[in-house]
């Protein structure tokens, strides 16, 4: 896609470009500088020469429910000029930090950053990030509860397995409850490596419903009975026993 058209006209107040773009086999990789601190001269200076910064910061206070502090205004100046990014963009971010809690300016910047390294760098962009992360977000609340895990962190190989359940394997909660019960039956506990390979066999043998997984679930339970009854297969040969007491029968 297209850098984004806002503030690229601003100039740089850094001798060394903050951001940099290179195409490599085809695919364009940003690379992000060293962060520079504006001085207030600096600052002042975009200031004037781009009308629409003004706004932004006002529209900013709004959106954060606070006035901003001079590390703050100049956190988002660094992020609108600096890394060449639109006004409508940074207010999303700043919007979509405020409702998580995370409205810090560390938290904005780090956040966007993030967002520009993978290449999400346009409003449009960054609306879909953030649907995916409010999905993401859904998700693994619904494995807290289900697991029982509470506040706590979540490890990133957990983080891992969730989006894989969701996302790459497109299973609802409804049928990941029913792979949860069968691990804990099985296991005795809530092991998401083992509710995992339960999943996967399910995906690959295409079972893609609730109804699907409860007939899998049971037609296993039916074998594993029938392994049970079985009568034992003798590991002796008859037929040899036989023969021997022939033998020594002298018939």
């Amino acid at each position: 896609p297209a850098p984004p058209a806002a503030a690229a006209s601003a100039p740089s107040p850094s001798p060394v470009p903050l951001r940099e773009e290179q195409v490599v086999g085809g695919q364009r990789i940003t690379t992000l500088h060293s962060r520079v601190k504006l001085t207030p001269s600096q600052q002042n200076q975009l200031i004037r020469q781009d009308p629409e910064i003004p706004q932004l910061l006002e529209l900013l206070q709004e959106v954060l429910s606070r006035p901003l502090t001079p590390y703050e205004t100049e956190g988002f100046l660094y992020l609108y000029s600096g890394l060449r990014l639109s006004a409508s963009y940074l207010l999303l971010a700043a919007q979509y930090s405020r409702e998580i809690g995370k409205d810090s300016i560390r938290q904005i910047e780090r956040l966007v950053t993030g967002w520009v390294e993978k290449g999400v760098e346009t409003y449009e962009q960054a609306e879909a990030e953030i649907q995916r992360l409010v999905r993401r977000r859904k998700n693994e609340g619904v494995i807290r509860e289900l697991f029982g895990i509470g506040e706590r962190k979540l490890s990133s190989k957990e983080k891992d397995y969730i989006e894989h359940w969701f996302t790459d394997l497109e299973y609802g909660e409804e049928i990941i409850r029913l792979a949860f019960d069968r691990t804990v039956d099985n296991t005795g506990k809530a092991a998401f490596p083992y509710l995992n390979r339960i999943l996967n066999r399910w995906k690959e043998k295409g079972v893609a419903t609730p109804e699907q997984a409860v007939a899998e679930m049971e037609s296993g339970s039916r074998a594993q009975a029938k392994e049970k009854t079985a009568p034992p297969e003798s590991s002796f040969d008859l037929s040899e026993i036989r023969r021997l007491m022939e033998e020594n029968s002298g018939g």
